[in-house]
């Protein structure tokens, strides 16, 4: 995504940073793009301020103001950002589901993330902390994505497949601290994890999850006004 970016705005500067390195980094990377290693949780100290910040897959973060605040002080007057999320709320509309290891899981995950304090519908919370911040025009967008191939149309075919793949990935890592907390030993969750992995690809289990975007904008008179400036006169 990044290197697409860079690509097709050329005379923009890209910066993408995660905690790990990228798993698949471009051979030919282009000019204008860079990438760190950085925990977006520690203070920003980038050199220049951004047009455009996208923030994707971060988590729920503790304490979002502050999270919000650092995006609002690294925009440019004018400038975006956009959260990107997943709702974790598995929906099978079909009934297929009914009684399955995946929804077991989804079932206990929620459970587990009430016992530490969090909920799968963390990205709800985040427009009344963007309002509060001075970000304006807030635009909230939801899209229902398959957890595999299992619905017809090449477009819910290739991104079901895609989330196929990425359940595989971040089933474990998701789980470990959540499922923990439930007081679940490592066998238990073994043995229930190797029975999602058989039906999370499987395409009889028909089930999706939202992915819920929200793209506000840098208010410029907030900015103002928060900082004891104001606006120029005629």
């Amino acid at each position: 995504m990044l290197t697409c970016l860079a690509v097709q705005h050329p005379n923009t500067y890209v910066l993408g940073i995660d905690l790990e390195p990228l798993r698949r980094r471009p051979s030919t990377a282009p000019p204008n793009w860079e990438f760190r290693i950085m925990d977006a949780n520690d203070e920003w100290d980038f050199e220049d301020k951004f047009d455009f910040i996208h923030i994707r897959m971060f988590g729920d973060v503790p304490v979002k103001e502050r999270l919000v605040q650092k995006v609002w002080d690294n925009l440019h007057p004018g400038g975006w950002v956009e959260f990107t999320e997943w709702i974790v709320d598995i929906q099978s509309p079909n009934g297929s589901l009914d009684g399955t290891a995946f929804q077991k899981w989804s079932i206990h995950l929620r459970e587990g993330l009430q016992r530490l304090g969090s909920s799968v519908f963390f990205p709800l919370q985040y427009k009344p902390v963007l309002e509060q911040a001075g970000f304006v025009q807030i635009e909230e967008r939801k899209h229902a994505s398959p957890n595999n191939a299992c619905y017809p149309g090449k477009r819910l075919q290739r991104i079901g497949t895609l989330m196929a793949k990425m359940w595989l990935d971040v089933l474990e890592p998701i789980s470990v601290p959540v499922f923990g907390a439930l007081g679940w030993t490592p066998s238990q969750l073994s043995a229930l994890l190797k029975e999602v992995y058989k039906e999370v690809g499987d395409t009889k289990y028909h089930s999706y999850m939202t992915l819920r975007m929200q793209g506000p904008a840098y208010d410029q008179a907030a900015a103002n006004e928060r900082s004891g400036e104001g606006a120029a006169g005629p």
